[in-house]
């Protein structure tokens, strides 16, 4: 009975000198790195608030479908600077005509909007099927693409988000 109840205890302290080990280790580990003093930002922060255009999907499709209720990617802009944002995203699926790429005119349009708003275009995003099988399925989802990175060169967005939404 006593070899048992040695063993056991035995068992028990190593493992606890174990756990205490690891656990005093890593609690050094990140005592030394909290130590370390902050990185210096000349001016502060640099993080920047943008709105993404599909958060306003409902009012865009009206819009779009020609709904009374519905919100324009140029009143959203408004919208934007109305309410404190420094940019916005405006994704692809709320440009007149797509997925056809938009005419340049609305796109210094929507440039300009922005602009005269203080607001920056912080990306833009459209949607793809590189996933399928058929290749003139893919080969056009990559035409698509290369449209739309065109687009948001012209629209100064230094992002381009390609979506895979099924149809």
């Amino acid at each position: 009975m006593s070899t048992v109840s040695n063993r056991r205890r035995f068992l028990q302290n190593t493992t606890f000198l174990s756990l205490s080990s690891v656990t005093s280790s890593w609690l050094c580990g990140t005592l030394a790195r909290a130590a370390v003093s902050p990185v210096r930002r000349v001016g502060g922060s640099q993080i920047k608030l943008a709105l993404n255009a599909y958060s306003f999907s409902k009012l865009l499709n009206d819009h779009a479908k020609g709904r009374d209720s519905g919100m324009s990617l140029l009143q959203l802009v408004e919208f934007c600077a109305r309410h404190g944002f420094d940019g916005f995203d405006p994704t692809g699926y709320f440009f007149p005509g797509y997925p056809k790429a938009p005419a340049d005119e609305y796109v210094n349009e929507l440039k300009r909007r922005a602009f005269d708003a203080g607001l920056g275009i912080s990306g833009t995003g459209v949607r793809n099927n590189f996933t399928t099988a058929d290749k003139a399925v893919r080969a056009a989802g990559v035409k698509h693409i290369k449209e739309w990175v065109e687009v948001a060169a012209r629209l100064g967005a230094p992002v381009l988000r390609v979506l895979r939404i099924p149809r």
